[in-house]
Formats: C-alpha cells, sequence, structure tokens
C-alpha cells in the first residue's frame, strides 16, 4: 500500500503553530471533510476543522522542552504517524506557497 499525503501544510490555532499533511477540511456548519486544498492557497482564521497527517512522539523523553515535547526522542523509531485534529478558528497555508516554490 502506498501511501500519498496531501500538500505539506503549516497550521496556527489556539494550540499554537504547527505543521503536517493536508488530510481534509471541514467548514463550520457542513457535514464533508474535503480533502481538496482550498483554490485559494490558505485557509485564514476560519471556523471548522481541519485534519492533517503528521510524525509525533507519544511518549517523548523526560528532558524533552515543554513548548513541544512531541517533536523529540531518543531514537528515530520513537516516531508514530498520527492524524490530528485541529478546531477553528484556524489559519493553514501550503508550505511551498510560503517559500515561493509552488
Amino acid at each position: 500500500m502506498t501511501y500519498c499525503p496531501g500538500p505539506f501544510i503549516a497550521y496556527k490555532s489556539s494550540a499554537g503553530v504547527h505543521n503536517g499533511a493536508f488530510a481534509c477540511w471541514r467548514p463550520a456548519n457542513s457535514t464533508t471533510c474535503s480533502r481538496t486544498w482550498p483554490g485559494d492557497n490558505r485557509i485564514y482564521q476560519s471556523n471548522g476543522t481541519l485534519r492533517v497527517d503528521h510524525y509525533v512522539n507519544p511518549n517523548p523523553p523526560a528532558n524533552a522542552p515543554h513548548n513541544n515535547p512531541g517533536s523529540y526522542a531518543n531514537a528515530p523509531g520513537d516516531f508514530k504517524f498520527r492524524v490530528a485534529t485541529v478546531n477553528g478558528p484556524v489559519s493553514a497555508q501550503r508550505i511551498c506557497y510560503l517559500r515561493g516554490t509552488c
């Protein structure tokens, strides 16, 4: 089986700033989570639910910084593939767009 992630994105919500691969976006008052990235290249302070795929360490080492402990590990195998749900308001943009490469 081959895994094909959506566009790589950076996103910001009340939980902070993070990154991952876009999985889907469900605007407020919608029942459908669209797997198509919005045509305007970004989601800006929108109400809804953003789903992203990313790697995280669910059991970070005790000496990991408290601001983002899931980004730290003692070995590569410590990281696990996870789907995260981010509730709005949320802003998100494709990383290639931010870098000017797409």
